[in-house]
């Protein structure tokens, strides 16, 4: 009532007084417009700025204990980038232009869907979006329920991020199932609705050639110029790097091509100690604020592949979607 001027029953023709969803700092709630369009309303908690603060807080006086136990990688600047994202996040006109943004760069990739922000009822903490009917990516029975083949939809999901990651240098980092929807297109198929647009991240250029350069050394399993990107994004050092290197290598002879339901039958305590004696011998990691984001939604990215498709290696899936995005004129334009 407060921000919109009005109780919400004489904004709205109806409104849910229960909630269909909690988010980071505010919960959802269904609602229909006088003109007859159905919305999704999200209110930010009360308080919730002096929670985060003390939150943070909290967290920033831990940063330095938890680098007693990973001291060669600097936790500083992950603290600082997911500050800066959370802080973001309670503006929720903010989150209405990260939106349009990102909704207008996905107008370029079938198949995918944002909502659309409705200005006159969106304030600092309350945005409306136009309303999507549809169930998490990873309920895989309503997937087959409905014909819609997982390989599809995990190839739409990769299209999206690619053109996100690489071709737009702006994305949504928050990609888990909750905000990760699908339903029938006009042409019968699955569509991918991206959902919350609280944490986004936009990539200075400078850095998003960078991963660029990183990406297609992956994709390409070469070593040495992923190693010259690694030390291009400052991650490691150029001496670092070097005794890193063998490590790197076995990733890409052994691991790469295993699925998510072989990697488990990994022995991680082996691992584990390859890495800690590289550990012990390097300088330090160092994780630029510009990687703690792309790192998170990498993760979680990869999380849903392993769970629409255990038995398909997420990374040999995604190399098609990723390099069309890395050969689009603008991208190697920018190259």
């Amino acid at each position: 009532q407060h921000e919109l001027g009005a109780p919400p029953e004489e904004v709205f023709a109806e409104i849910a007084t229960v909630s269909t969803a909690a988010a980071s700092f505010g919960q959802v709630h269904r609602a229909k417009t006088k003109d007859g369009r159905d919305v999704a309303l999200k209110i930010q908690y009360e308080d919730v700025r002096l929670k985060l603060a003390c939150d943070l807080f909290v967290l920033r006086c831990a940063v330095p204990l938890f680098n007693v136990f990973v001291p060669k990688i600097p936790l500083r600047n992950i603290y600082d980038e997911v500050r800066n994202a959370l802080e973001t996040e309670l503006d929720y006109r903010k989150e209405a232009e990260h939106t349009r943004i990102i909704g207008g760069n996905m107008k370029n990739v079938p198949h995918v869907s944002v909502p659309e922000v409705l200005d006159e009822y969106t304030t600092s903490h309350v945005i409306c979006t136009t309303w999507f009917e549809g169930w998490k990516i990873t309920d895989k029975e309503r997937l087959a329920a409905e014909g819609f083949p997982v390989l599809d939809v995990m190839q739409k999901m990769i299209r999206a991020y690619a053109n996100m990651f690489f071709v737009d240098g702006v994305f949504q980092s928050d990609p888990h199932p909750g905000n990760l929807l699908c339903r029938k297109g006009e042409d019968g198929t699955a569509e991918l609705c991206i959902l919350d647009f609280g944490q986004v991240k936009i990539l200075p250029r400078g850095f998003q050639q960078k991963l660029i350069m990183a990406s297609v050394a992956f994709m390409g399993r070469d070593v040495d110029n992923f190693a010259k990107a690694v030390v291009g994004m400052g991650v490691l050092s150029e001496r670092d790097v070097a005794i890193a290197q063998p490590i790197l290598k076995e990733f890409f002879e052994e691991m790469y091509d295993l699925t998510p339901q072989e990697l488990k039958q990994l022995d991680v305590e082996a691992i584990r100690k390859k890495i800690d004696h590289v550990l012990k011998r390097i300088e330090g990691v160092h994780i630029p604020q510009d990687l703690v984001l792309y790192g998170r939604a990498f993760s979680l990215l990869a999380g849903v592949c392993a769970a629409l498709d255990p038995e398909v290696n997420g990374i040999i899936v995604a190399k098609p979607m990723i390099m069309e995005a890395l050969m689009r004129p603008e991208v190697m334009m920018a190259m």
